[in-house]
């Protein structure tokens, strides 16, 4: 009887533990599904790429390449709540969960039962892993699969049942897709493997099985890799820190990491909260000292040094040390250990208080809860590198835009470039409203429709009516009301592009000046390839005569928002400057202008309102004075 109400406590606090976590992990979300950083957007739409045309791959190469492993795991989460940062958070925070149990097994392999249990308790409010699995990234899947590969890997040492063996093979080879420092584990318990081969013949069979069912699984990946070396190693070649003093370096940020001063990214942590606060430095301090005397076998003392070890080869190897993201892997010995130490101080207070000393351990997980909840929920949330790191404007326009106008008025966002993840994610989640990027200083696009436009607002747009939402102190999100299309004189090329002047220049001009044009255009429909547009200013003969060109410019139109992606409803105004010489003589000149392909020089034809054989266009007819006249 008096083992079944042990097993009904532990059953319990397992049960607790995993609501404490859900608690943490959940309590932010109504404010973090909000907010979307490029990197979550990125795998958001790789994982959109999955539903929209469904395959299977290792590794996409896009946004400096990832394995395809979480990207799979987001698909359901989107296809059940939609294109929303909501969907990519749900889906970190239920793999964060899954880690508990995950956790529980492997420590059950290397601890007492009970030692497990505070183990998941000490992953349930450790911050460090409460904050990444709020964090949209595929290196939360590595502690998950690590820990459910390491634990059959154990267990089919300890049992050597092909069960055990085939399913320690299963994680082992899933582990490759989730994260590249998944790799070094991999090695790790590859290494192990062959050890029990060699040294234990009776378990070679059992080796072979999750050795042999490892490689299958993970062979795709593998051969990607091989055919593919620029793509899927490049990353690791940008951050790789191979020097002596580097190494040096980042080893010494690691041991300041766990009660001085952690990562300072904000993506990954509270900048500068070191690993362990007292309430859980404690338990894992006396872990360290009572390891030996708790584990199952003393080998595995060894080994679990050897795990951690090997999770924060992948930051020492690399920049930014302490890396909380590539050493992810850290978090399973951190918990282990402070679990170990919780047990140690159980049972210690036991002799003492009997039964009530079950309070001890509880009081130092309930205060490490409450502490990474403050941290996160509160220093985090309202840290000022925050906003600019979760795209906070760009999210904050699209959720205005979407509860306050309909799908027909374009969202135009004009601080990120065109190919922006995030963006790219708003525009595939607010679809079918036109959602596009463009830069200030190079154009402005306009639109015969009612517009949004997040800017900054001293870029001092263009705009005759509009109401303003103010969405921080440099952003503020812009109704503009329906401008005019195409400015009334104006050509026609290849019998969808107008282009014309929006505002007539001064008849006459002197040496030296800069001539400022600004010029509208506007596209039936976006074209094949963009162009760039030419000034030239001549005069009698012309250049077609044997005449000089006495300027010109050649510059693209708005490559931030090429003509590849006009819509008929806009047009887009953009100013041209060209500089005349100094010796130009007096007399009579024409300014003409035109379209072509930068590759090949072919002009585009001139089908309105007069073709011509030079597939120009005469903006003006210039008079160059001397200043003296």
């Amino acid at each position: 009887m008096q083992v079944n109400v042990k097993k009904h406590e532990l059953l319990w606090l397992l049960v607790a533990f995993l609501l404490m976590g859900a608690a943490l992990r959940w309590a932010q979300l109504h404010v973090l599904s909000g907010m979307l950083n490029t990197d979550e957007a990125a795998n958001g739409l790789d994982a959109l790429s999955l539903i929209q045309q469904p395959r299977l791959t290792p590794f996409f190469p896009s946004y400096t390449g990832r394995e395809s492993g979480w990207h799979y795991w987001l698909v359901p989460f989107l296809l059940a709540f939609g294109t929303r940062a909501l969907a990519i958070r749900l889906a970190a925070t239920m793999i964060g969960l899954l880690t508990l149990p995950a956790v529980y097994l492997l420590g059950c392999e290397l601890l007492p039962r009970r030692a497990a249990v505070w183990a998941a308790g000490a992953l349930a409010v450790l911050y460090w892993h409460v904050h990444l699995s709020q964090i949209g990234f595929r290196a939360i899947l590595m502690p998950l699969v690590g820990a459910l590969a390491l634990a059959w890997l154990l267990r089919a040492y300890r049992t050597n049942r092909s069960s055990a063996w085939w399913r320690a093979g299963l994680w082992l080879g899933l582990l490759a897709y989730t994260y590249f420092s998944a790799r070094v584990w991999l090695a790790y318990a590859g290494l192990l493997l062959l050890f029990w081969g060699v040294r234990e013949p009776e378990k070679r069979r059992g080796v072979l099985l999750a050795g042999g069912l490892t490689a299958v699984l993970a062979l795709p990946l593998f051969l990607y890799t091989t055919f593919n070396p620029s793509t899927s190693l490049n990353r690791i070649g940008e951050v790789s820190v191979l020097s002596v003093t580097g190494i040096l370096n980042n080893s010494l940020a690691w041991l300041g990491a766990w009660f001085g001063q952690g990562d300072q990214n904000v993506m990954l942590n509270l900048p500068g909260r070191p690993i362990l606060d007292w309430f859980l430095g404690v338990p894992f301090a006396v872990g360290v000292l009572t390891l030996w005397q708790n584990t199952r076998a003393k080998w595995q003392v060894g080994w679990l040094i050897g795990l951690a070890g090997t999770a924060v080869v992948p930051s020492l190897l690399s920049d930014h040390a302490p890396h909380f993201l590539r050493a992810i892997g850290l978090v399973l010995p951190v918990a282990l250990v402070a679990g170990a130490g919780l047990y140690a101080l159980e049972q210690l207070a036991a002799r003492a208080v009997g039964r009530a000393a079950l309070a001890l351990p509880l009081l130092l997980l309930l205060a490490a809860g409450l502490t990474t909840a403050n941290d996160f929920g509160q220093r985090w949330r309202t840290h000022p590198d925050l906003p600019e790191q979760m795209e906070l404007p760009l999210n904050e326009a699209a959720a205005w835009a979407a509860a306050e106008t309909t799908a027909a008025v374009p969202l135009y966002v004009t601080h990120l470039t065109p190919n922006n993840p995030t963006l790219l994610f708003w525009a595939e989640a607010l679809a079918p409203r036109p959602v596009a990027a463009f830069d200030p200083a190079e154009c402005w696009v306009q639109t015969d429709t009612a517009a949004l436009y997040l800017i900054n607002p001293a870029s001092q747009p263009p705009l005759a009516a509009y109401e303003t939402v103010t969405i921080d102190e440099e952003y503020q999100l812009i109704l503009a009301e329906p401008d005019g299309r195409i400015a009334p004189t104006s050509a026609t090329f290849n019998d969808s592009i107008q282009l014309g002047l929006a505002a007539p220049l001064s008849a006459q001009i002197q040496p030296g000046e800069t001539l400022h044009l600004t010029l509208n255009f506007h596209a039936d429909q976006p074209t094949a390839d963009p162009y760039s547009l030419f000034l030239h200013l001549y005069g009698d003969p012309s250049p077609y005569e044997g005449g000089p060109i006495w300027a010109q410019i050649d510059q693209p139109l708005c490559p931030s928002h090429p003509m590849t992606t006009w819509r008929p409803f806009e047009t887009i105004r953009q100013t041209f400057s060209l500089t005349l010489p100094t010796d130009l003589p007096p007399g009579e000149y024409t300014l003409v202008t035109g379209l072509y392909q930068p590759a090949s020089g072919q002009r585009l034809p001139l089908t309105g309102p007069a073709p011509n054989e030079w597939n120009h266009f005469e903006l003006a007819d210039l008079e160059v004075r001397q200043p003296s006249e």
